[in-house]
């Protein structure tokens, strides 16, 4: 029922958009009147419309919680597989990159964010506990690395 009450709300919504065009905001609001006018004097078309709302409204609720799920709740429950350090760099990525791979590291990558430099360190889920604490003690010392940390999959991917 709710959907139907959606249904008629949204074209008497239409004629907003034309307050600044008086004739057409006329001929919209007279057509949206008599539209409804004749869809509520008929309950088969009232019903058809309704179930029609009731689908699109189905479909949106789908929708949204794929979407919340997919950039909300699944990145927040996953297992970070990143480390990220503050860096001041003395040499080059590649260096740290060689360097890191004998621990395990996949990839290592350097990012800036709020004019704070990072090494962010990937590695992959099968790296035990005792591998990635090497791994971390690798990156520790490195040159210029202040603090390391794992980073949440939101914030590293």
């Amino acid at each position: 029922m709710a959907a139907l009450f959606v249904l008629t709300a949204m074209p008497v919504t239409v004629p907003i958009f034309l307050q600044r065009h008086p004739e057409s905001f006329n001929r919209v609001c007279v057509i949206v009147g008599l539209v409804l006018v004749v869809w509520g004097r008929r309950p088969v078309a009232a019903r058809v419309m309704g179930g029609a709302g009731g689908l699109v409204m189905a479909g949106v609720v789908v929708a949204s919680a794929f979407w919340c799920w997919h950039f909300y709740i699944s990145p927040s429950l996953a297992t970070p597989h990143t480390f990220r350090a503050a860096t001041v760099f003395h040499g080059s990525i590649g260096d740290a990159r060689e360097r890191l791979r004998k621990f395990g590291a996949t990839s290592v990558i350097g990012t800036e964010t709020d004019g704070i430099s990072y090494s962010e360190a990937r590695f992959n889920d099968a790296l035990s506990e005792p591998q990635r604490a090497e791994l971390k003690e690798g990156i520790a010392a490195l040159p210029g690395v202040s603090r390391v940390e794992l980073c949440s999959v939101r914030d590293c991917g």
